[in-house]
């Protein structure tokens, strides 16, 4: 998922899959069912809503940087 994000690409997506939560908001998600029926339309809609690469990829905000940022603020206010 991080990958295909990433590169601006769209990514169908488990409606049972962990990471849907925290990228769902994200351009070019298309969440889906597991069913084979679910899966093709929803390939089906992300080759009609392809419009190329998605500009400036939210996904990319999140760095290890970034991450290290949270943890030590998650640390700070519990000291």
């Amino acid at each position: 998922m991080n990958e295909a994000l990433a590169a601006g690409l769209h990514a169908v997506v488990s409606t049972r899959a962990g990471i849907l939560e925290d990228i769902s908001h994200m351009g070019g998600v298309i969440p889906t069912d597991v069913t084979v029926e679910q899966i093709a339309k929803s390939m089906a809609k992300s080759k009609t809503q392809w419009r190329g690469p998605v500009p400036e990829p939210e996904i990319l905000r999140h760095t290890p940087e970034a991450l290290a940022d949270l943890i030590v603020d998650a640390v700070r206010s519990t000291a």
